[in-house]
């Protein structure tokens, strides 16, 4: 009796470790995706979380080498290798892996797989508990193509609340002339020219993102040589989970062409302008101009018509008095012909011996 005393409380605490080893168990099976595998790697248990993840029946699945269901794009990657030795070797493993479902959509796991060994029997079976994360991994990877697919078609730079530069990606860099160890740790004011950096505005405008407020639109900044370069830009305040802002991180697109060239057009309309207007007071000029010679034209013309009636006066005139002219040559030819007529009366009277009484009456009418 006294050596089964000790005996007996062994047996306690053995039964009471078992029980708490059974509890977590019991917890993992029920709450994780869980499944059993033979020595060789087939399944011999699958769980409901199994089953309604993948969507096979249990008949489905027992007796199916887990490696066959991973799929053919996964079958190079590390940890299906790492997986393949485990089973190989009956020994732990911990990791992600990728397996099948009956939809053939992939379906991802954080899975700890580990032999379950007796002392007297060796190797029994292998056991994999597993959290399935397809959601986040899904999630993490659109996120991750999301930046990818940013980062190649937009200058990206981030920094901390007080404009110390964190990260800075290739585009941004192009568009300002600066390696990534000149900016990494310097000031945002090392992009602006000196009048912006030291003014109230500019001190403003870091206030207005530690309040957690974005800014977008329209920057001029400079480029390592003092430059001038236009960028199209989002500061953008980021929070944690826990709702508490940490950086800012700023989108933009390099305009430096657009603008330069939307500042050339509009000299070239300035320049336009200038012209029209020159041409304009050149062609009121020029109108005041025609005014005084239409004014002349008309005085000209005024004239021209005075002189016109003037002369139609003279004409008519003209006409009179060569009318008086003839009627006087008319006259005058009539009295040339009584003359003529008397002195040939007067011959015939001095034939006749009447020579005084003619010559009297011819000196008369003449």
């Amino acid at each position: 009796m006294f050596f089964t005393q000790p005996l007996k409380k062994r047996i306690a605490q053995l039964e009471d470790e078992l029980f708490s080893v059974s509890q977590v168990i019991d917890t993992l099976d029920n709450r994780m995706f869980t499944l059993e595998l033979d020595k060789e790697g087939r399944i011999t248990f699958a769980n409901t979380q199994v089953l309604a993840e993948l969507g096979y029946t249990e008949i489905q699945l027992i007796g199916k080498p887990i490696l066959d269901l991973v799929p053919n794009n996964a079958k190079t990657t590390r940890h299906y290798l790492h997986l393949k030795r485990a089973i190989l070797d009956k020994s732990a493993w911990v990791g992600a892996v990728q397996l099948l479902n009956l939809q053939d959509q992939q379906v991802w796991l954080r899975a700890f797989f580990h032999p379950i060994v007796s002392k007297q029997r060796g190797f029994e079976k292998f056991s994999l508990h597993a959290s399935v994360l397809t959601r986040t991994i899904e999630t993490s990877r659109e996120n991750k193509d999301l930046v990818q697919a940013i980062n190649r078609s937009m200058a990206v730079i981030e920094f901390d609340l007080d404009g110390y530069v964190l990260k800075v990606n290739d585009q941004f860099l192009a568009g300002v002339g600066y390696t990534k160890n000149e900016v990494i740790g310097k000031h945002h004011r090392m992009f602006c020219e000196p009048a912006e950096a030291n003014s109230t505005d500019y001190a403003e405008f870091w206030l207005k993102l530690k309040k957690g407020l974005f800014i977008s639109t329209r920057f001029k900044r400079v480029d390592k040589l003092g430059k001038p370069v236009w960028l199209e830009a989002t500061y953008n305040p980021v929070f944690n989970e826990q709702g508490v802002l940490y950086k800012v991180v700023k989108f933009a697109t390099v305009l430096s062409k657009q603008v330069n060239r939307e500042l050339a057009e509009l000299q070239t309309v300035d320049n336009a302008y200038n012209i029209s207007a020159e041409n304009d007071n050149a062609a009121q000029q020029d109108a005041t101009g025609l005014d005084e010679m239409v004014r002349v034209m008309n005085d000209l013309a005024r004239q021209i018509k005075q002189a016109a009636a003037e002369m139609t006066e003279l004409d008519k005139q003209s006409q009179q008095m060569t009318a008086i002219v003839r009627s006087i040559s008319s006259i005058a030819d009539q009295t040339n012909g009584l003359a003529l007529n008397a002195a040939v009366e007067a011959a015939r009277a001095a034939a006749r011996g009447r020579s005084l009484a003619v010559g009297q009456f011819s000196q008369k009418i003449k």
